[in-house]
């Protein structure tokens, strides 16, 4: 075990903690379309988005190409004509597009694998409002947002009039763009001071008074649904060596859940000829690398590296911090007096004290689950930290590294925790059979990949292909560990169920032959009748079988649950999904340590005598 614990420790170690990379890099990439690329992210008024492409190259050719040769220098030319040719009939480009929710991307992304010919900014290069010819295509984008940005201005001198009390402007208020309605709302005005204050209060004002509208070659932004579109059909002006790029602010009626993506589409005359048998047995590749930032500004006026929806997390995750010290102490006190017994019902007074009954029988098991919730009470602190730091510095390297280190040595004792107490360990025999010591083994191994995992996703963006192999092996893993922690839970239950059926306690089966063993003990050490030892089988058998319940239903919320009603949440709402999570996660202790928490020897889950065999009782 000792070289994977290494292994973890130095992917940790040698990876970019930071948990904001705004980079991606793609080569020789085979997909027409990629995205999201990178996290959605949720824009504020004043929000900033960049965009830089750098070594970009789309490249067209035969499948048989990649494997023989051209016999001639005509051949090659040939082949190198055709290529252009259809070179011409592809339009790739970027878009930051605005949605609802992460479902609503989700449908959008499944309408263009459905039919390769949909394309996502088809609104910007089809029906001729924008021309397809290379030589006036970069010159046409200028021109678009050169007149837009005109009458943007036009617009706030028009406004800045009215709001001075001197009517309306010398600007172009009949203008011919129509995207915002100016007209009819400029026309609407009145000399009621409701009305202007109004237009002050609205999202209107705010959105005419923009100047921050992204220009530059191959840019059109088109704003709120629109989107933020970056056009690399020019290959003269945007392909390699060249560096395109654009920033955009956000105003008040473009602030929503934004999505990143890379498509490469069939220009509108290719399109519409319905021949595209050209490009059968045709392998396109992608290649190049972004680089690109997001950035919000908060209520109090300060910079935010925090999507809308995760600025609340620093603050949430401390608060929970807090939560999970008030149960650790809980626990602890549980551990010093058992609380469900009155003092003068316990049976000898020497135990009892201020506000609790006896001496409970501690456990091995019980000083486990405390440092599962001592860890993750550092998760959740070092979560909370590391979170502000990415808000106010858009990093936070050494939190980073200490979360995840803690993250992984929480998330390996609670799986192991889990099983110990599935099998009974501690609570009802001193031993662990062969096949649960295998179990145990094999979901720590898990958990060590899933970690590794982990780790390799924190410094990768979301849609590389390294992090779509690594997310499939990391999902995967959990699942596979899920399933493998039920099983000593099911194995003793089944035990017990033979038990009881038997009603002699000396039934085994698989993976419970401890059980059966500290039972038929149990029977020639105890002068109780058989009625009362089948009660006692009764009341661990509902213990197991509770205890696989709230097992059962922790991993089906937390693992499917929430991912479900996450996929609906809007774009400053995405921070109830962590809340959730974490409610969940708070449920699913406080549950299992009502069932667990130490109890007197007289009230103890067994009710073993104390003979001295181990057990892993501790009553000092």
């Amino acid at each position: 075990m000792h070289p994977l614990f290494t292994l973890v420790l130095t992917t940790i170690l040698t990876s970019n903690c930071s948990a904001t990379k705004n980079a991606f890099i793609t080569k020789r990439d085979h997909r027409t379309f990629i995205g999201p690329i990178g996290s959605p992210f949720g824009f504020l008024e004043k929000g900033v988005y960049t965009l830089s492409v750098s070594d970009f190259k789309v490249a067209v050719r035969d499948h048989h190409r990649r494997y023989h040769k051209q016999s001639s220098s005509s051949g090659q030319e040939e082949a190198a004509k055709a290529e252009e040719a259809l070179l011409n009939d592809l339009h790739p480009g970027f878009l930051l597009k605005r949605f609802e929710n992460e479902n609503d991307f989700a449908n959008f992304q499944e309408g263009i694998y459905d039919n390769v010919t949909n394309c996502g900014f088809a609104d910007f290069i089809d029906g001729g409002e924008y021309a397809e010819d290379d030589d006036n295509f970069i010159g046409i984008f200028r021109e678009e947002n050169h007149n837009k940005r005109k009458h943007r201005k036009n617009r706030k001198r028009d406004l800045d009039a009215i709001f001075n009390g001197n009517g309306n402007g010398d600007g172009d208020v009949n203008g011919d763009d129509d995207d915002y309605a100016y007209e009819d709302d400029m026309n609407s005005i009145g000399d009621d001071d409701d009305d202007l204050k109004l237009l002050r209060s609205s999202s209107y004002y705010d959105r005419y008074y923009d100047e921050n509208l992204a220009t530059g070659e191959g840019v059109i932004d088109g704003g709120g649904d629109a989107g933020i579109f970056l056009s690399m059909k020019n290959r003269e002006h945007m392909w390699e060596p060249n560096t395109p790029s654009l920033e955009h602010k956000f105003t008040v009626y473009e602030a929503g859940f934004y999505f990143l993506f890379y498509q490469i589409c069939l220009t509108p005359q290719s399109s519409n000829s319905n021949d595209n048998s050209k490009f059968i047995f045709k392998e396109i590749t992608s290649n190049f690398k972004l680089d690109f930032h997001y950035m919000n500004i908060d209520t109090f006026g300060k910079v935010s590296y925090l999507t809308a929806g995760e600025m609340p997390l620093p603050h949430m995750f401390m608060y929970f911090t807090i939560s999970y010290i008030i149960l650790l102490v809980m626990w602890l006190q549980s551990m010093k007096r058992d609380m469900s017994v009155p003092v003068n019902n316990a049976s000898g007074s020497s135990g009892a004290g201020f506000g609790g009954g006896p001496k409970p029988t501690i456990y091995a098991i019980h000083h486990l689950m405390s440092a599962v919730v001592f860890l993750k009470i550092l998760t959740l602190l070092f979560e909370s930290i590391r979170y502000h730091y990415i808000r106010v510095n858009g990093q936070a390297d050494i939190w980073s590294f200490m979360y995840y280190i803690i993250n992984f040595i929480k998330g390996t004792f609670l799986f192991t925790v889990i099983l110990l107490i599935g099998s009974g360990w501690s609570f009802f025999k001193p031993f662990l059979t062969t096949k649960e010591r295998r179990v145990i083994l094999f979901v720590i191994v898990l958990q060590i990949i899933d970690n590794i995992a982990i780790t390799i996703l924190t410094h990768e963006t979301e849609n590389e292909r390294l992090y779509n192999d690594w997310s499939t092996v990391l999902h995967l893993v959990d699942i596979i560990s899920c399933c493998a922690i039920l099983l000593p839970i099911v194995w003793q239950v089944n035990t017990l169920e033979e038990s009881v059926d038997a009603g002699t306690g000396s039934s085994s089966s698989g993976g419970g032959e401890g059980v059966s063993d500290t039972v038929q003990d149990l029977e020639e050490s105890s002068s109780s009748s058989s009625s009362p030892q089948n009660s006692r089988l009764q009341s661990k058998l509902d213990l197991f079988r509770s205890f696989y319940l709230i097992v059962v239903a922790y991993i089906y919320f937390t693992r499917i649950v929430i991912y479900l009603f996450a996929s609906s949440l809007k774009y400053n709402q995405t921070w109830i999904r962590y809340f959730v999570y974490e409610l969940g996660t708070l449920t699913f202790y406080f549950l299992v340590g009502m069932k667990l928490r130490p109890v007197a020897e007289v009230h103890s889950y067994t009710q073993l005598q104390n003979d001295g065999n181990g057990g892993g009782g501790d009553d000092g």
